[in-house]
């Protein structure tokens, strides 16, 4: 069946829920040259507005149905999940360039050239440059793993998430944030959203099933972090508050025994910080509070975390700055290490 597209601009409809926070935001999708690909953009009057595209039928709804028959059959791993620690319920197919699971590799072969050339056509980090690093599969059913915590990608350039699930399997789902509000993206079988490795994001399945293929990009040569942190650096040395904040984490990751690049890594999310990010804020409190990477000073400490209490979206609905669980209630702190 051919995809019915985009036709104007479309709009997500706000989800009524006992618990807040899940769909507050009404964002807009602006159509493409493509009638199946909108672009949408997130963090608007913010200085760290990410976009992401949303297509439709990027993988035809029988070969995802298929894909979905397929991994029902299979075992899901359950290691700790590096966002929040939970059971992941998940299942790689390829791992850091290195096929696991081979019948499956095979299976999703074309697709993936496919959403390949559909990544670098339409997420400007990657250049034209991406390649796909790592292809797994994830589940949300009842007695499992139910949501996923807001995060962004800090190990991939670039994400693709396919659908494998028709939109009536399923209330709630996948969705975006700005720190503020979320906006739930309708995804149905087979259709995807691709986003840069900085767009705050997760997964809140309020009822049914929902599974989906998630791959991740690298741009270079090898699957290699090290090969796309290049333009997370030309971000912040640009003075993108968030840029500056994803690579004071990653500084500070990487070289967490060099005192040197520790300081360097300091110094990236003072600057953060200083722009008015709020992650940066807290996080900056907290390494104050703590003399991680910087001295010992209290006053400091309630000063930024005071800031980042503060902030417009620290204690409204949707909004993740104050809280004390989550993607931001460990070391991690909304940014996936692994």
């Amino acid at each position: 069946m051919k995809s019915p597209g985009f036709r104007g601009v479309v709009r997500s409809r706000p989800v009524q829920t006992a618990k807040p926070g899940l769909a507050t935001m009404v964002f807009s999708l602006q159509p493409t040259s493509d009638p199946s690909v909108a672009i949408g953009t997130i963090g608007a009057g913010l200085r760290w507005n990410s976009s992401f595209a949303l297509l439709r039928s990027a993988v035809s709804a029988e070969k995802a149905a298929a894909l979905l028959a397929a991994a029902r059959s299979l075992s899901f791993e359950e290691r700790p999940d590096s966002v929040d620690g939970l059971p992941s319920h998940e299942l790689y197919v390829v791992k850091d360039g290195e096929i696991r699971v081979a019948s499956l590799a095979r299976r999703t072969q074309a697709d993936l050239t496919l959403l390949t050339d559909l990544v670098n056509s339409h997420t400007p980090v990657c250049r034209g440059l991406c390649r796909p690093c790592t292809s797994l599969l994830r589940r949300y059913v009842p007695g499992e793993r139910r949501a996923h915590p807001e995060h962004v990608d800090g190990h991939a350039a670039a994400t693709a998430v396919v659908s494998l699930s028709r939109s009536g399997d399923y209330s709630g789902g996948f969705f975006v944030g700005d720190l503020r509000e979320r906006a739930l993206l309708p995804l149905g079988r087979g259709d995807a959203v691709l986003h840069a490795g900085d767009v705050l994001h997760g997964v809140d399945v309020r009822g049914g099933e929902r599974w989906s293929w998630v791959v991740w990009f690298l741009s270079g040569p090898r699957c290699s972090l090290g090969d796309a942190v290049g333009w997370w650096q030309e971000r912040a040395e640009a003075g993108q508050p968030f840029a500056q904040y994803l690579h004071a984490r990653r500084l500070a990751h990487a070289h967490r025994r060099d005192s040197k690049l520790a300081a360097a890594a300091s110094g990236w999310l003072r600057l953060s910080a200083l722009d008015g990010f709020p992650l940066a804020m807290l996080g900056l409190g907290r390494a104050h509070a703590a003399a991680e990477g910087v001295p010992l000073d209290l006053r400091a400490a309630a000063l930024w975390l005071g800031r980042a209490a503060a902030w417009p979206g620290a204690s409204g609905e949707g909004g993740e700055v104050a809280s004390p669980g989550g993607a931001r209630g460990g070391t991690r702190a909304a940014y996936e290490l692994a």
